[in-house]
């Protein structure tokens, strides 16, 4: 039988993949140098990074948004005192601007029709305060070239999945067929993004001094890229830097 995305799949994400989040918390330096008084989480999933971030700044407003209403519901559970939406990153119109955005586990490649990452863009950027930060990631061409050579088996405490991806280089979509140990299973399609689409994309929203880390953790999928952006209100120069975490 087959479900929606993460109707199944949200039992045995923590287990597989969530270790990323932790990346995040380095990165940015959160709970140390950098205390944004509120947090918005795009595509929080079971609410990892929230978790993190509560931890480092129990005192800030955290909200978090997702698609999946799974996913809400395990993020509700994990974080009480965030606010978990049920919402399509798309088009959620919240009332209020957050000084940090996050946006994590290659949500942003979900976005797979004609001008969605233009929408999703100028969603992100009316919810982010002028001079905010927006920090997510993106695979690339490269990353499901990668996967695509051989089914993949993800071991969790609860139980074995095969992960078999395939990928269109002419259309750039991925689709990724999990199938769960009682035989269902469900599919994902994604898009891979190259730089020029994703910086165009924040560029022509407001983003400037895009930053791109080279994350070298074991969980980290080789063609995963990690930026930052800021939100400028006086429209100046892009600039891209390579950093090393």
């Amino acid at each position: 039988m087959e479900f929606p995305p993460y109707r199944v799949l949200s039992a045995y994400y923590d287990d597989a993949w969530n270790a990323f989040c932790r990346n995040y918390v380095d990165i940015l330096r959160i709970g140390r140098t950098y205390r944004p008084a509120s947090v918005l989480d795009l595509g929080c999933g079971t609410g990892e990074l929230l978790t993190h971030i509560a931890k480092a700044l129990p005192a800030s407003r955290l909200v978090g948004v997702d698609l999946s209403p799974d996913m809400c519901a395990r993020a509700t559970r994990r974080v009480p005192t965030a606010e978990i939406v049920h919402a399509d990153m798309r088009t959620v119109a919240l009332d209020h601007r957050f000084e940090l955005v996050t946006c994590t586990h290659d949500a942003v490649n979900y976005l797979t029709d004609d001008g969605a990452l233009y929408r999703f863009t100028a969603r992100v950027a009316g919810h982010t305060t002028p001079g905010g930060t927006f920090a997510f990631d993106f695979a690339t061409p490269a990353y499901f070239e990668t996967i695509n050579k051989d089914a993949q088996w993800t071991a969790t405490r609860t139980g074995s999945v095969r992960q078999t991806t395939t990928f269109d280089r002419l259309s750039s979509i991925a689709t990724t067929r999990f199938l769960f140990p009682d035989g269902s299973f469900e599919t994902h399609h994604q898009r891979a993004f190259d730089e020029e689409e994703i910086g165009v994309a924040l560029f022509r929203h407001g983003f400037r001094d895009i930053e791109e880390f080279e994350v070298t953790a074991d969980d980290v999928p080789a063609g995963t890229l990690v930026w930052t952006a800021i939100l400028s209100s006086d429209g100046g120069r892009r600039a891209l830097r390579q950093n090393r975490l």
